[in-house]
């Protein structure tokens, strides 16, 4: 069995999504004259419905999107399902194979339209009009959240792209009709007839459908509704739908049966619980960011303005001798420092240098107070600044 596509484009389709695999390279053509492999079809089926990694990881990425984009919205439903039975949509598709089925393209992956959805809540709601312990399904509601042929219904349904168990692909079933004769209305039915399975893919049993539902609250007129009271009737339409119909295709021998998922339901209350604490935490750490900048500007900005004032009060040979001791060596004590400018002669007039000299007169003074003094170097420095002292006519620092 070989697919009908060029030779360049090979055979080798595994790693292919379901649905690309039952459609554009499905193996069950004869090579040479391009006839149907039927008693291959199961294997043909078997092989398309094979879920590779990538199918997978992206099957979680568009039911992770659906789900952002709906808890964005200001009006949302989600519900969470769980099937008990497996579930097939889009049988009458036409395919080689006699048995379609509907995949979301371009993915190639199996999902539930939201036209199919709304169509069942429709029914739903419908069985349940008039019952007294539904308490709320009535001809007006029915009419604003789902239209009718002259009006747009108030609810939007997102399609649902079911995701299967773990380690697991599409599932094969079989059907098997005794009668098909007398169906076709050529003979009355009887035992005797040789009944011909027919094969068909199905997503499997306990594969989760997250259910998610938007309100447009301008095309309501109820007021009860759009208080915020339609979310209880569709909960009630869905409890309804997953009990007696069921979703897709053969619901009447089983198929497309579910549950509510309380588990998932449970983990999504538990995760938007810390998503919120988390928003929270978040919009506390940017108040409390916020609040230390300004303080830290404050104080910048203060800092500024008292060096500005220090600064003014200064002379033009104290500002100059505050700047040398903001540079240079860090290891070299401030008076050093200066030491070192006269001798290199920065400052030119006596006046200068002899306020310079004074300055580091001064401040050896308070040096040689300190506990951990190094005496070699300050004799040694004592020793420059009583040259420079001599100089100038002023007495020595002791």
């Amino acid at each position: 069995m070989k697919p009908a596509v060029p030779e360049y484009v090979g055979n080798d389709f595994e790693d292919a999504p379901p649905g690309h695999k039952y459609s554009l390279y499905l193996q069950c053509w004869k090579e040479g004259n391009w006839d149907l492999e039927s008693d291959e079809k199961a294997c043909a089926m078997k092989k398309s419905g094979s879920l590779p990694p990538d199918s997978r990881k992206q099957m979680e990425g568009i039911a992770q999107r659906l789900a952002k984009l709906t808890e964005h919205m200001p009006n949302y439903m989600t519900v969470y399902g769980r099937s008990i039975a497996p579930f097939i949509t889009g049988m009458g598709i036409e395919h080689p194979l006699e048995n379609g089925f509907a995949f979301l393209n371009p993915y190639g992956l199996p999902y539930l339209p939201g036209s199919s959805i709304k169509g069942v809540l429709l029914r739903a709601a419908c069985e349940l009009r008039g019952m007294e312990e539904t308490d709320g399904w009535n001809d007006e509601w029915i009419q604003e959240l789902f239209g009718s042929a002259d009006r747009r219904g108030a609810l939007i349904f997102q399609d649902c792209v079911p995701q299967l168990p773990a380690a697991s692909g599409m599932s094969l079933d079989i059907m098997t009709p005794h009668y098909g004769k007398y169906y076709q209305g050529e003979e009355t039915p009887h035992d005797a007839g040789s009944p011909t399975p027919i094969p068909f893919i199905t997503v499997p049993p306990d594969s989760k459908f997250v259910f998610h539902i938007t309100l447009t609250p301008h095309l309501l007129r109820s007021d009860q509704l759009c208080k915020g009271g339609w979310q209880e009737p569709i909960k009630k339409a869905f409890d309804h739908a997953f009990d007696w119909i069921g979703f897709g295709a053969k619901t009447s021998v089983g198929y497309g049966a579910m549950k509510i998922d309380n588990k998932a339901e449970e983990e999504q209350r538990s995760r938007m619980e810390e998503e919120e604490n988390e928003k929270r935490r978040r919009i506390e750490e940017e108040e409390n960011e916020k609040r230390r900048r300004i303080k830290e500007e404050e104080n910048e900005k203060k800092r500024l303005i008292e060096e500005r004032e220090r600064l003014q009060a200064m002379s033009p040979v104290e500002r100059q001798i505050d700047e040398v001791c903001r540079q240079g060596d860090p290891d070299q004590s401030d008076y050093q420092k200066v030491i070192n400018k006269v001798r290199e002669g920065h400052w030119k007039s006596p006046e200068d240098i002899k306020e310079a000299a004074l300055w580091i007169k001064k401040r050896m003074k308070k040096v040689k107070q300190q506990r951990n003094l190094h005496k070699r170097k300050y004799d040694r420095d004592k020793k420059a600044l009583n040259q420079i002292l001599r100089k100038l006519g002023e007495d020595e620092i002791n």
